[in-house]
């Protein structure tokens, strides 16, 4: 019977060990994406968590480090869904707009209805990014504006295109455009041989519109919520959407529509060449008054400002403590299984001697 006991005890101290030898173990090997997409919305100005009113912005600082990391494994599109300026926009936001996108690495741009209240075609003459549009009053006269854009990849071509949502007319003028746009991504499919067809839009696409016009793969909507099958994220910088692009016999697959917040990116590194760019064009901080000296005679002079690389620092410093890592957790979780597993082994060898000592008596 003690033979019994033991070889119960030794089984139940090595199962957890057994565990934390499978944990350590390499995790499976995940596809790598054949494309994968990244897309802002409606930015308005806010590209940097260290302005004013900037707390919950992921920052294109930290997005333009994000895509480079991802890179090293795949090729990947970094889009915006246009309105990068204010409602109201001031003369220097659409400029400083399009430099801090340039330093970012933006690949092509929505062009919306905050912008076309600016010299768009001046900014579209600076921006290393297409500028795309299915306004006709827009694209048709522009020298820097397209209705779409292709990119090659290695064994991938992507299209970008804007597409016109027929919502709010007549049936007839609804029917219309939407044949205009089945045979425009056809022909697109067809002379450029795709493999990849992305959809940016304005207006608020519908399920019944991709049912409508075949062969997008990809839908991004400029106003959330609009179908569950169409990507989009909220404004003002603070989430990025992440979409992972498989392709699969020449299917395009999709794995899931990723929503990401500053939260994932607590402890991110930033990209120092666009968070240079960010405090080029900061905002002057505001001079305080000196209070004069009583005997003083003269005016104090302005107390001097802080350079922007000082205010930057002072605000990593304030950033909240990063969470713990995963591995961490894993490591706690093993050894509050173990105490249990001990715990159980030792209820088990109780009962079992009490059981032997009974029999005995008897």
């Amino acid at each position: 019977m003690r033979r019994i006991i033991y070889i119960v005890l030794a089984i139940a101290i090595a199962c957890p060990f057994a565990g934390f030898t499978y944990a350590a173990a390499p995790e499976p090997d995940y596809p790598t994406p054949a494309l994968t997409v990244l897309y802002t919305n409606g930015e308005q100005g806010y590209f940097s968590d260290t302005q004013r009113g900037g707390e919950n912005v992921i920052g294109a600082d930290v997005i333009a480090r994000y895509k480079k990391n991802l890179e090293e494994t795949r090729p990947v599109l970094l889009l915006s869904m246009g309105n990068i300026v204010p409602l109201i926009p001031k003369g220097r936001d659409g400029q400083r707009a399009i430099d801090i996108m340039n330093a970012a690495g933006y690949d092509a741009m929505l062009v919306a209805n905050n912008e076309q209240k600016l010299d768009i075609e001046a900014l579209a003459e600076t921006a290393n990014f297409v500028m795309i549009s299915d306004d006709e009053n827009v694209y048709v006269n522009s020298d820097y504006i397209q209705l779409y854009m292709t990119f090659d990849f290695p064994d991938l071509r992507v299209q970008v295109i804007a597409v016109e949502f027929p919502g709010g007319g007549s049936p007839e003028i609804t029917a219309e455009i939407t044949s205009q746009n089945a045979d425009f991504v056809r022909r697109l499919r067809d002379d450029f041989n795709s493999d990849i067809i992305i959809c940016l839009s304005n207006s608020a696409l519908s399920r019944q519109f991709l049912n409508d016009v075949p062969g997008i793969d990809l839908a991004i909507n400029h106003s959330p919520g609009a179908s569950p099958l169409i990507a989009s994220v909220k404004d003002r910088g603070t989430e990025l959407g992440q979409i992972d692009l498989f392709v699969e016999d020449s299917e395009v697959v999709i794995n899931s529509f990723d929503v990401l917040t500053k939260l994932q990116f607590s402890d991110a590194k930033r990209d120092p060449d666009v968070l240079a760019t960010i405090e080029k064009w900061a905002d002057p901080a505001p001079t305080p008054k000196a209070s004069p000296s009583p005997k003083a005679t003269e005016s104090a002079e302005p107390a001097e400002t802080p350079p922007p690389t000082e205010i930057a620092e002072a605000t990593e410093l304030a950033s909240p403590t990063p969470l713990p890592e995963a591995e961490e957790n894993a490591d706690n979780s093993q050894v509050f299984i173990l105490v249990i597993v001990l715990v159980a082994a030792a209820v088990i060898v109780t009962t079992i001697s009490v059981v032997v000592n009974k029999r005995k008596k008897r």
